[in-house]
Order: structure tokens, then sequence, then C-alpha cells
């Protein structure tokens, strides 16, 4: 089972995403992460260098390689749906989970982290409130579920994950035909 967490950063898609692919014996990968690895360079370093879009096409790779795994939880970068390509591979995920929060708590969440560089010259604040207007109806659009993480405890929000995947698996084995 492909399982992609989506949400703004902030949201706990790595936190959430490590404890649930333990809960399922599955590898857990982090599409930053690969983009790093691969790059040899931090990411504030990557849009130094290249840019967002130099950034956002090594995200595209580092999806299509982490969709290539069978059975894998993948937390994406909360900008990832902004391309229309990678919205496409997403729907490759047997299970796609929308993490979110109230924009408050992703704020404060978010506030002084220096690993993800400034995507506009907004303060913090309005930067956040502007991606959230942008980025929400298209994390709503892929979501299978949706889970407010400031209303879960990281093993509550697991727990009701591992739900839904025992409630698909009975209603249809596999949603992707094409990934059986």
């Amino acid at each position: 089972m492909k399982i992609a967490l989506i949400g703004y950063r902030g949201s706990g898609k790595s936190t959430i995403g490590k404890q649930l692919s333990l809960a399922l014996n599955i590898p857990f990968l982090d599409t930053d992460h690969l983009v790093e690895s691969k790059a040899g360079m931090s990411i504030p370093e990557i849009f130094s260098r290249e840019g967002e879009s130099g950034f956002r096409l090594r995200e595209t790779i580092a999806l299509q390689e982490a969709l290539c795994i069978p059975n894998v939880v993948i937390a994406t970068g909360g900008g990832i749906v902004t391309r229309s390509e990678n919205r496409l591979l997403l729907r490759k995920a047997d299970l796609i989970v929308y993490l979110t929060a109230p924009a408050k708590i992703l704020i404060e969440r978010t506030q002084g982290d220096a690993h993800r560089p400034a995507l506009t010259t907004l303060s913090h604040e309005k930067e956040v409130l502007t991606l959230l207007q942008q980025r929400i109806p298209l994390y709503e659009e892929l979501a299978d579920i949706t889970i407010d993480t400031s209303q879960y405890s990281i093993e509550g929000a697991v727990q009701t994950i591992l739900q839904q995947i025992s409630r698909q698996e009975k209603e249809v084995p596999c949603k992707n035909s094409l990934s059986c």
C-alpha cells in the first residue's frame, strides 16, 4: 500500500508518517529528505542556487521515485501540490491523507524554521495565510481523508489512518488497479 501524506509544513506529516510506517511495518520516505540527499545540499541551498522552480523539479523526481516503492508511507513537502504533474502523481497512491491544523497553530509550529526558506517577501504570518489560501483547495481536492492534527495525538492520528486503511481494504482491495 502506498500512502501519501499531504498538507502545509508543520502539520505533522513527517512525525505521523514515521509512526504510521512503523505501525504498518513498511518504509517511510520524506520527499524533502530525498531531494536533499540526491542534490547533496540543503533545501535553502537549493533555493539559493536554483530558485523555487529548481527545487520543485527535484521534488517531482523525488515523488516519482518514492511512488515506485510498492509499500511505502510518503511525507510530501507542503508545496508539492502546486504542480499539476505532482497532483497526477499523487493520485497513484492508494491513500492520500491531508493533515491540517488551524492557521494559527501552523504559524506557531513553523515560526523560525530555518530549514525552509521564505517563499514570499511577506511576514511569516502573512506568508502562511497566503500560501494556505492557495493550497487548501488543492489539498482538499486530493484528500481521501483529512485529519486535523491539532485535535489528535500522534497515536490518535495514526489510529485514524489505520482505521481508514482497514475500511478501504474491505470496500475496494486496491484503489488503483494499475498499481496492483
